[in-house]
């Protein structure tokens, strides 16, 4: 079913388009608009998530996990920003607390819904640092 919220429409695969500005918010949660965009490329690995059933004779049934059983996971990094880049993006994503969903859209794709319950910082020299952070997508219900 999709579902209409204002400018943003949001389709039953999870996937989001709008019409004007981009949203700083869709529902009750918030659009991830980092200060600049992440290294590229930005590479991710997506993983079916299933149940085995193993029988004597060597033979496999395999069935998927859930509704939306395949995993998607993206790696993000954002090189030689500034400290105040940095506290930007470390804030929105302390912020969220690793379990507190929002939307980003990857370059050249459509927004979804992410979680990200990884993340780091690393000091490059003087006022320059490196911020990568783990997004898994999110199929949780609104």
């Amino acid at each position: 079913m999709t579902v209409n919220i204002g400018p943003v429409t949001i389709y039953p695969d999870g996937t989001a388009t709008w019409s004007g500005a981009t949203p700083s918010y869709i529902g009750t949660q918030p659009v991830w608009q980092p200060p600049r965009s992440p290294d590229a490329p930005v590479e991710g690995d997506e993983a079916p998530e299933l149940v085995k059933h193993r029988f004597n004779d060597g033979y496999v049934m395999r069935s998927p996990k859930g509704l939306n059983h395949v995993t998607m996971n993206v790696n993000l990094s954002f090189s030689n920003i500034y400290a105040a880049e940095k506290d930007a993006i470390l804030g929105f994503l302390r912020g969220r607390g690793g379990y507190q969903p929002f939307w980003w859209q990857q370059p050249n794709e459509l927004m979804r819904r992410w979680i990200c319950e990884r993340w780091a910082g690393r000091q490059l020299g003087p006022d320059r640092w490196q911020v990568t952070a783990a997004l898994t997508r999110d199929w949780s219900p609104s």
